[in-house]
């Protein structure tokens, strides 16, 4: 079955809800190491400071990671145009990028050879085809 892709949050959310957990543990490390005597409270600061503009400096270097990657495989057929090749009634093949899919009528109405579609929707691996004029 097809969905399609959830909303996602936008790629700076994501980058700062990826770093709380590691901003936590540190600041619980600052905390340990004043309650223990090892670091004078003030530089529990300057030491989140630091942390802050180090992860503000690799922003631009991480966010390309959390883009969405462009539809692949059977998904990326969405919306292309395709040539009947044998009738669909409502199961048959059509010609697509030079090869030939699975596919079937997307509203079960036959379609003969040489009909030009496009690719509405797929189910596994089988195409599910609209005729092309009723998608202007």
């Amino acid at each position: 079955m097809t969905s399609e892709p959830g909303r996602r949050l936008p790629v700076a959310l994501r980058y700062t809800l990826i770093q709380l957990p590691e901003a936590a543990l540190v600041a619980v490390l600052l905390y340990v190491a004043v309650a223990a005597g090892w670091l004078p409270p003030r530089w529990v600061w300057i030491a989140l400071a630091l942390w802050l503009v180090k992860d503000v400096a690799l922003y631009p270097l991480y966010r390309h990671a959390l883009r969405d990657a462009p539809p692949h495989g059977v998904a990326a057929l969405l919306g292309e145009r395709a040539t009947v090749a044998t009738r669909l009634c409502p199961h048959g093949q059509v010609r697509l990028r030079g090869e030939r899919w699975r596919a079937r009528s997307a509203d079960g109405q036959p379609l003969d050879p040489g009909t030009e579609v496009v690719v509405v929707a797929h189910r596994g691996l089988t195409l599910v085809v609209a005729p092309a004029a009723a998608n202007r």
